[in-house]
């Protein structure tokens, strides 16, 4: 982060994905809690996980910031039926959703789908249909709860030395 000037960075944990969402929301939470100044949580949340709601509600009161959500990762579809109860808690909860959009089946589409029952509730799609982002902007531009983020670098380029 010293390298590149970053002063906060709101993040989760990829061993959510490839340990266990429990785990990684863990490890995330104590990144956090040792650098309070420097990280802040987004719950890790896999909608077909059956505990996702008692595994996410702790990081509530301990202070997270958004709820992270990988469909590409995780394996699901992008629909309402899916997501509405992540929604709910969004909702409930105050917290902003942020989902990698770069690829799988997150689509600009999944907007229209996603946003008419949550509008009070903000979310941003990260790295949103990456080398490819006109049709998503165009598409988010019909809602105005939703931000994206367009930039992407790919794994081979991402590396300075």
């Amino acid at each position: 982060m010293d390298r590149e000037g970053v002063l906060f960075a709101l993040t989760s944990s990829a061993s959510s994905a490839t340990v266990g969402q429990g785990y990684g929301n863990a490890e995330m939470a104590n990144a956090a809690e040792t650098f309070p100044d420097r990280l802040g949580m987004l719950i890790w949340i896999n909608p077909i996980d059956p505990s996702w709601q008692d595994d996410a509600t702790p990081y509530v009161e301990r202070g997270a910031l958004g709820i992270k959500l990988h469909p590409k990762l995780n394996t699901y579809a992008v629909d309402h039926e899916s997501l509405a109860p992540v929604f709910a808690f969004a909702r409930e909860n105050r917290l902003p959703i942020v989902t990698h959009a770069e690829t799988g089946e997150f689509r600009p589409s999944a907007i229209g789908r996603w946003q008419p029952s949550s509008t009070t509730c903000h979310s941003c799609s990260n790295h949103f249909n990456a080398g490819r982002p006109i049709p998503g902007i165009l598409m988010a531009k019909e809602f105005p709860n939703v931000y994206v983020d367009t930039c992407f670098v790919p794994r081979e380029r991402s590396r300075s030395d």
